[in-house]
């Protein structure tokens, strides 16, 4: 499989960064004012995001084989088979930088298409949903964010009215020092068909979430912005209680 990531970014060799802020000072305020940057909706719900009531597997269980029905993106053929949906940091991952921001990809899992700051081809398996939702958990604040949106967002309301925002207003790229670093996930449901992700950051010793839906859609999976009941804001998180930690070495 060609590898065609964008010649600009690197890896990272010490830490990572999660989402682009304005500053430490105001993590919270931009989180939930932008939330935003991906596409959970406006202020005022400071709670932890609670579990959807779509059907979950348990963490560390295995859910039946998938059948794809033909279902399979053109040029994309992931190894990955695995049906457990992970309680721990998965095996084998690399981390690379977009616009300052460094997210995880494996080998066998995808995202096996990395073209300009658009990854593409993840494996019908939870690990792919989880890497998939941690890249998607950002599409708002690419520069890429328009391709991204077309190509890894499913159509939607708030999905079309944002990326008509971002091709009118291009998102601009991060000043060092104003991202999170990823630490932590967390399972809320999975299914086959559709998942729901918390993503946990942290940044100036503050810890925020935000809750990714994505579905499997057109072989492969992709970010649900007008997900049932609507999206849900991020918020401030007390602790990483609960999550798995993970994050670049």
């Amino acid at each position: 499989m060609s590898d065609t990531t964008d010649p600009n970014s690197q890896k990272r060799g010490t830490g990572y960064n999660g989402w682009w802020f304005a500053s430490a000072a105001v993590i919270v305020a931009v989180l939930l004012a932008a939330g935003a940057v991906i596409v959970f909706g406006g202020p005022g719900d400071t709670s932890t995001p609670q579990a959807t009531t779509t059907p979950r597997a348990a963490p560390g269980t295995s859910t039946q084989p998938v059948a794809t029905s033909g279902e399979v993106r053109p040029g994309c053929h992931p190894s990955a088979t695995d049906q457990t949906v992970p309680t721990a940091e998965p095996p084998g991952l690399n981390w690379e930088i977009i616009d300052g921001v460094a997210y995880p990809w494996s080998p066998t899992a995808g995202a096996l298409h990395r073209d300009r700051g658009v990854w593409t081809c993840y494996a019908h398996t939870p690990t792919g949903a989880l890497l998939a939702a941690t890249f998607l958990s950002s599409a708002e604040s690419y520069t890429q964010a328009a391709r991204v949106l077309q190509e890894q967002a499913l159509s939607g309301p708030n999905r079309n009215a944002k990326l008509a925002e971002v091709r009118k207003n291009p998102p601009q790229a991060p000043e060092p020092g104003t991202t999170a670093d990823i630490a932590g996930f967390k399972f809320l449901d999975y299914t086959p068909q559709r998942a729901t992700i918390q993503i946990a950051g942290a940044f100036a010793n503050r810890y925020l979430v935000l809750t990714v839906p994505v579905v499997w859609s057109g072989g492969d999976w992709k970010l649900n912005m007008d997900p049932p009941g609507g999206p849900v804001p991020g918020a401030p998180l007390a602790s990483l209680q609960g999550y798995t930690r993970w994050g670049a070495p």
